[in-house]
């Protein structure tokens, strides 16, 4: 009889890889199977989010790698691979793998088996939601902390590879309007910050700013981004993703972007000028944006009409 691979208790964190092809396989949700509920797997509704590796494997289903075996007491919000293997995860957690390291506060660093690496152990006071990789191996994080690392750094911060706060990155940190949601690194090093807040280094620039390489503000760069589409949840910029040709792809709850009508949704060449050639529109608000090799993009959020 085959095992019921999705019910291994696997809090916070569960791998998949390819299944032995002589045996047959469950798909890894099923509408119906009361515990294979994507929703719950992704912790909506306040269960703990999990955290989804997947092997893409072309023509085949995935199975859960029993191998990888790691635990996280609370929420894992965002996650990146090193070039070496190694698993950054960050997010609400003060208690990582497995049986457990205490005082792992809110990020830490997996080796690829799942154990921890206990060399890396920066953290911050409160919760980290994004960790984005520069090519240099250096790690930027962002969130609701004020500090990193044992130093002041409010909102946003980068570490050297080792884990050691990398103090060349002057990111004006007291004086950030509110926390750090999103980061994306363009490939001229310049790093693209979003979230709920009004300012960035001082300077009014409504939850999208951009920074140089060194942390400090590019005041050459300020679309802005105001109004909401829909009142019952926070405004600003939820999604943020940087097409292969430099442009900026932005979604979230805002209906002015660059101070043009764009309802969740929107383009920014990479000046951070409006893109008049895109002007797609949403009924409520975007939460995540990707794109696929052909160059579509998918769209998820809380919407039921777009275009």
């Amino acid at each position: 009889m085959q095992t019921d691979r999705i019910n291994t208790q696997r809090p916070g964190f569960l791998r998949f890889s390819k299944p032995n092809p002589s045996t047959p396989q469950r798909p890894p949700f099923s509408a119906n199977h009361p515990r294979q509920s994507l929703s719950q797997g992704l912790g909506t509704y306040g269960l703990f989010f999990v955290a989804f590796f997947l092997t893409v494997m072309a023509g085949n289903s995935t199975a859960q790698e029993l191998e990888f075996d790691t635990y996280a007491d609370n929420s894992i919000l965002d996650m990146a691979v090193q070039n070496d293997g190694k698993i950054l995860a960050v997010g609400d957690f003060k208690n990582l793998g497995r049986p457990g390291v205490m005082g792992v506060n809110f990020i830490g660093r997996l080796n690829p088996d799942g154990s921890v690496d206990t060399a890396f152990n920066p953290g911050t006071d409160n919760a980290v939601f994004i960790v984005a990789l520069q090519s240099d191996g250096k790690i930027l994080v962002g969130g609701n902390f004020t500090t990193l690392g044992g130093l002041s750094r409010k909102f946003i911060g980068r570490l050297n590879p080792d884990g050691r706060v990398d103090l060349s990155f002057e990111s004006g940190t007291d004086n950030i309007g509110n926390f750090i949601k999103k980061i994306a690194v363009q490939s001229d090093g310049k790093i693209l910050v979003a979230g709920e807040f009004s300012s960035l280094g001082g300077l009014a620039r409504p939850h999208l700013g951009r920074l140089n390489s060194n942390g400090r503000v590019d005041d050459t760069f300020n679309p802005g981004v105001s109004g909401t589409i829909t009142q019952q949840s926070g405004q600003g910029v939820r999604a943020l993703v940087i097409q292969p040709d430099g442009k900026i792809l932005v979604g979230g709850n805002f209906s002015v972007l660059g101070g043009l009508p764009r309802n969740g949704i929107g383009r920014l060449n990479p000046d951070g000028s409006v893109d008049t050639t895109f002007n797609s529109a949403v009924n409520k608000p975007v939460g995540t944006l990707a794109v696929q090799t052909d160059g579509k993009i998918l769209i998820g959020g809380e919407f039921t009409s777009l275009g």
